[in-house]
């Protein structure tokens, strides 16, 4: 039954025999006539006795005898359309339909389809849509074409309606369509009725990654795609019924327009167009269902039939990555059933196949029909909202589970998108602590090698201001964590004398403003790391004594900000340390050192009320020249420790461990990245992290990851900044919504710089 509709319009009665033209303005007269007509390309009706007639008789009561044989894409019994991310981070939520119905004609004689008009309810007031010029049909044994005008459908045949042009529709969505199909001949439409729903992608977080990376991007280059329903070609075929076009832009100052090819170039050579060869991943676990590696890329403006791909089952979804550069495909996966990994590189874009030119199409198909793909941890923005020239400084939109936008965009491939930046003087060290959702405290050793202080303020832009400064004296080791349930901070250093030294700190909410309060020494010592206490006002260092040994010490800061030392516990030898606190469902703090042997030593210390020191289980793993570590929070009651260490090749290796309600510590899953220096790990959020490190190449390298429950690791974006020989992450920052990382380095020319990274994942 038809739902009742905001506008309802009585169903026309036909009593000639229409020509299609003439049955589509029939059955939009009656809705016209009560404005209810919303969208679609049905011209505006005349009276019927204007109306084009073939020749008048009595028109066939009720509607003509069909049998459907299938409605595309369907999920769970209902027709699925995409939700489209925004074209701007303050736009309208909006979703694209894109339907197919396929009839048998149960008449024994041939009958031509006129016009489809959609009923819609529930969610958003939708108003009927009339579609009638635009729509296609394709039947049994037409041969390749892929679509026609022609209206006839001959008697037992089946044919595709494709209900075309693509809707657009307010979010939240409706939940049901009814699809009136007039035809010729006929006084009633044969109603199709179906229940709709948002498509969730097979992998397990319901979407996909994009199959590219910001890091790849030179300077001033995005992706850009739009919708399959903004007039694609790919519409008329089942399988590409969402699928993408995409490549890269920049902006031409001097046509002042995007363009997708290099400065001086024409189009006439592959390699004039910025995507070509451009690196090309795998959107999600799954494994290779097809591939081709061997047939040559076109000249721009030649077409051939077929072209490299690879084919990936993404777990009930198929993948397809087509246009392929000939030779460019991972060897490693070309075997059927080959194992895919999320971000497995893929091959390079080409021009192999049925392309004008260089560029990546995508598509996922199930059973031979296109899904909608949505899309997640990235950055994008229609292009027409960016003004001529693009303002790149404006805001972009977060996606996650969304599909491209209805028009032309750029595209920022990370979860990683790099915001605003502030700097101080010159340092020698550095070391960073989030004390609110919007300050950080930097600690850092100056060119006279005295301790500086520093706070800095962010905002939901993700820009960043230097607030206050305070400095005492010669410092090295330096290092910062915020108190529990304080807005202050303590910096822990090796002093002058080479002693440990702790300083509290008065920060005034708002302002910045800087206070040194209460401080306290401790012996000897020649390695330094700080972090909070798990229950009481405090911190806890951990420290490499005169001894060569590591000991952790809990120090109370009372309500004056004075600094009071309480338990501490000896360990074994090593050589370096890093420390982080945990909560659930162990209470206490975790060590991660090089050993006397120079390796990984992970030692878990429970915090007492009372503030004891009690050691508790440990673990060791392989050779390692640097260490972090950081709890990251994996389920409500769960935290689990990552160590983001400097392994024996010199490269950047992730573990995961699990600590027990007793401290016992067991090693879950391990990730790893290329040559790295200077490492640093933090928390971003439940089940996500960022580690920031210095790059083969010098530069500074964030990488966003998410663990699970399990311990296993995904690599989620990535981006890089200049040059930098020192730096420190802290834990997520959650301003306006947003959620950002911010390093703090040593840059090129040995300054401080505080860096804001909005992070999307």
């Amino acid at each position: 039954m038809r739902p009742t509709t905001h506008c309802e319009a009585p169903r026309p009665r036909a009593r000639v025999r229409l020509t299609r033209a003439a049955a589509a303005l029939t059955a939009a007269s009656a809705l016209f006539a009560t404005g209810c007509a919303d969208i679609g390309d049905a011209p505006a009706p005349g009276p019927l006795s204007a109306l084009a007639v073939d020749h008048v008789e009595q028109a066939i009561a009720g509607s003509p005898a069909l049998t459907v044989t299938d409605v595309r894409p369907v999920e769970g019994g209902a027709i699925v359309y995409a939700p489209l991310a925004r074209r701007t981070p303050a736009g309208s939520d909006d979703a694209q339909l894109s339907v197919d119905v396929v009839v048998r004609n149960d008449e024994a004689f041939a009958i031509d389809v006129g016009a489809a008009v959609l009923w819609f309810s529930g969610g958003t007031p939708v108003g009927p849509v009339i579609l009638s010029s635009g729509l296609k049909k394709r039947c049994e044994g037409e041969g390749t074409a892929l679509v026609s005008d022609d209206p006839t459908i001959d008697p037992g045949e089946a044919c595709r309606l494709v209900l075309l042009p693509d809707l657009k529709l307010p979010m939240p969505a409706p939940n049901q369509i009814d699809i009136d199909l007039w035809f010729s001949s006929f006084d009633s439409p044969f109603t199709v009725s179906m229940p709709l729903a948002a498509h969730v992608n097979a992998p397990p977080s319901g979407s996909y990654r994009f199959p590219a990376r910001a890091e790849d991007l030179p300077s001033g280059q995005f992706w850009s795609g739009n919708s399959s329903g903004a007039g694609s070609h790919h519409r008329t075929s089942p399988s590409q019924m969402y699928a993408h076009d995409m490549g890269l832009v920049r902006w031409d100052n001097g046509t002042n327009a995007w363009s997708n090819k290099h400065p001086g170039t024409d189009g006439s050579d592959n390699d004039d167009y910025l995507v070509w060869g451009q690196p090309v991943y795998a959107m999600a676990d799954g494994t290779v269902a097809g591939f081709e590696n061997d047939l040559n890329d076109n000249p721009p403006g030649v077409k051939t039939s077929a072209g490299n791909f690879f084919k990936i089952d993404h777990g009930g979804e198929y993948g397809v990555y087509y246009h392929l550069k000939k030779g460019s495909l991972n060897p490693t996966l070309m075997t059927i059933g080959a194992t895919v990994k999320a971000g497995d590189f893929l091959g390079e874009v080409g021009n192999s196949g049925n392309t004008d030119f260089p560029h990546l199409h995508l598509h996922v198909e199930s059973g031979g029909v296109g899904r909608p793909i949505l899309f997640r941890d990235m950055f994008l923005r229609e292009r027409d909202t960016l003004g001529s020239p693009p303002d790149l400084t404006l805001e972009l939109t977060s996606v996650l589970a969304r599909a491209l936008t209805w028009e032309k965009n750029i595209i920022w491939p990370s979860s990683l998108w790099r915001r605003g930046e502030s700097g101080g003087g010159a340092i020698s060290e550095v070391a960073i602590a989030q004390i609110s959702g919007s300050q950080a405290v930097t600690a850092a050793r100056d060119q006279a090698g005295n301790l500086s202080v520093s706070t800095w303020g962010l905002n939901a832009s993700g820009a960043v201001t230097h607030l206050d400064d305070d400095s005492a004296g010669g410092v090295s080791l330096v290092t910062v964590a915020q108190p529990k349930f304080t807005s202050d901070v303590v910096t822990a250093f090796r002093n002058s004398s080479g002693n440990l030294m702790l300083i509290a700190w008065d920060v005034l909410a708002g302002t910045g403003s800087l206070v040194r309060e209460g401080s306290t020494t401790a012996g000897a010592v020649s390695k330094v790391a700080t972090t909070k206490l798990p229950t009481n006002n405090g911190v806890a260092t951990a420290v490499r004594t005169s001894d060569g040994d590591l000991k952790v010490i809990a120090w109370e800061v009372d309500g004056a900000l004075d600094i009071i030392r309480q338990g501490g516990a000896a360990g074994a030898p090593i050589l370096d340390v890093a420390v982080a606190t945990i909560y659930d469902p162990f209470e206490g703090v975790v060590t991660a050192a090089r050993d006397a042997s120079g390796d990984l030593l992970l030692t878990a210390w429970e915090i007492t009320p009372a503030l004891q020191v009690i050691e508790r289980g440990s673990a060791t793993a392989g050779a390692v020249s640097e260490v972090d570590v950081a709890a990251i929070r994996v389920g409500f009651n769960t935290e689990h420790i990552v160590t983001a260490l400097r392994d024996g090749s010199g490269d950047l290796k992730l573990i995961a461990w699990e600590v027990s309600a007793a401290g016992q510590i067991t090693r879950l899953g391990d990730a790893a990245a290329g040559a790295a220096t200077k490492i640093s790990v933090a928390s971003n959020n439940t089940g996500e992290l960022v580690t920031g490190f210095r790059s083969g190449t010098g530069k500074l390298e964030l990488i966003a990851w998410r663990l699970s429950a399990a311990g296993e690791f995904t690599r989620n974006g990535e981006d890089s900044a200049g040059n930098v020989s020192q730096l420190d992450l802290t834990r997520s920052f959650s301003v306006g919504g947003k959620r950002f990382a911010m390093p703090a380095v040593r840059d090129s020319l040995g300054d401080l710089e505080v860096i804001a990274w909005q992070v999307n994942l």
